[in-house]
Order: structure tokens, then C-alpha cells, then sequence
């Protein structure tokens, strides 16, 4: 996921920068923008806020609350990726694996662990690790 700076670096439509677990990308159709917008061009460069006006043009209310959700620090930052499931921006492991439990949790996906196979000379030995 993108953490948004100055905006010029992020795709408006396919980079994931809007803070809604799972998708992290907007659901508004593209009306008038090109599909290669930046979000920039939603940041009001004299007051360094979100520019309402232009996203109400644009998006969909469901993605503009969203969108005004994301905090714009400094204009003069570059945009910059960070991990989303932890709120310093930073991969863990330990965010990692709440991830996964989130993910399992929410889908049918199971981590089942990984079966590994030892092969010697005369003979073979199966493993299994995790569970």
C-alpha cells in the first residue's frame, strides 16, 4: 500500500493507496481522468489539503469519505509504500502472521503448513512442519 506524500507517485486507479482493508483501491469507475492520473492532482497545493471540490467531480461518496480519511502531511514528501496491517507502516513478523490469521479468517483460505521430504541414499523421510 502507498502512503500518500506529495501524490505524484501513485496511480489513482490501479496502485492500492485508499485505506480500506483487503482491496486498498478505489471502486469509482474512471469518469473524466486518464488512467494514468496521480493523486496529486486531488491535493490543493497552496493549503495542502484534499481538494473536495475536484474528488467530488471524480469519485463515488463511498470512495471520497475514504479518501478524506487519509491524513496529507508534508506537500514536499515523496509518496512512499509502507505495510498496511500495521499502523507504524513497518512489516513484522508479528504483523505478518495477524495478517494470515486475518486472511484465514475472512476467506476460505487454511495454512495447513508445508510437508517436506528428506531423501538420502537408501531411503526417504517425510516431515511435517507447522500445523
Amino acid at each position: 500500500m502507498w502512503r500518500v506524500g506529495n501524490g505524484r507517485r501513485i496511480n489513482i486507479w490501479h496502485d492500492k493507496w485508499i485505506p480500506r482493508p483487503w482491496e486498498f483501491k478505489i471502486f469509482t469507475q474512471p469518469k473524466f481522468l486518464s488512467k494514468k492520473a496521480t493523486v496529486n492532482l486531488f491535493i490543493n497545493q497552496t493549503s495542502n489539503l484534499w481538494d473536495t471540490e475536484i474528488l467530488h467531480q471524480a469519485f463515488d461518496i463511498i470512495d471520497i469519505q475514504e479518501i478524506l480519511r487519509i491524513p496529507l502531511g508534508d506537500i514536499n514528501a515523496p509518496d512512499t509504500r509502507i505495510w498496511a496491517f500495521n499502523p507504524s507502516g513497518s512489516y513484522s513478523v508479528r504483523s505478518g502472521y495477524h495478517f494470515i490469521q486475518q486472511l484465514s479468517s475472512h476467506t476460505s483460505l487454511h495454512i495447513l503448513g508445508e510437508q517436506t521430504t528428506y531423501r538420502t541414499a537408501s531411503s526417504s523421510t517425510s516431515t511435517s512442519q507447522g500445523r
